[in-house]
């Protein structure tokens, strides 16, 4: 993901908190781009094939022959080009500093210019990946809690931390 970890701290106890700063990273954030938009392009790109087959079969072999082949490269060359321009656009966001508070109620996350908080009861879902932990709100949003710079002690907290 893209953040890199600057501090952090655990305070244990009746209530656990951990608390921890990260910087967005551009060169971190580009491979994560990429992953999520060839998820979303791989079932099109297959639409695509299946759309040039059934043309092939209605006798327009030259459109279905340059569908198939554009379909093909989509998932390829699409989160690369989409990543350059995802980066170009949010350039300004990276090199921000994000504080993360983590306790048994919820996330909170604090930056320059702005405050949220998540509680853990409004969660749907939380994945836990190598590197990070994608906290699902709703829809397409999500949050992501760096965890590569975590020692294996503030790794552990966090996974008693985090609800299910």
């Amino acid at each position: 993901m893209p953040f890199k970890i600057i501090y952090s701290s655990v305070l244990m106890g009746d209530d656990t908190v951990l608390t921890f700063q990260a910087r967005t990273e551009a060169a971190l954030a580009r491979p994560f781009i990429r992953r999520r938009m060839r998820r979303y392009l791989l079932p099109v790109a297959a639409g695509g094939l299946v759309v040039a087959w059934l043309i092939a079969l209605a006798g327009g072999r030259q459109y279905a022959f340059y569908l198939a082949v554009s379909s093909a490269l989509l998932p390829i060359y699409g989160p690369w080009m989409m990543s350059a321009e995802a980066l170009k656009r949010n350039a300004d966001k990276f090199g921000r500093m994000i504080a993360f508070r983590i306790d048994r109620t919820g996330v909170q996350t604090f930056t320059g210019f702005s405050e949220g908080r998540w509680n853990w009861s409004d969660v749907r879902r939380v994945e836990q990946r190598r590197d990070q932990v994608l906290v699902h709100i709703g829809g397409p949003e999500f949050l992501c809690i760096p965890t590569g710079g975590l020692s294996e002690d503030e790794r552990a907290q966090l996974k008693d931390l985090l609800p299910g």
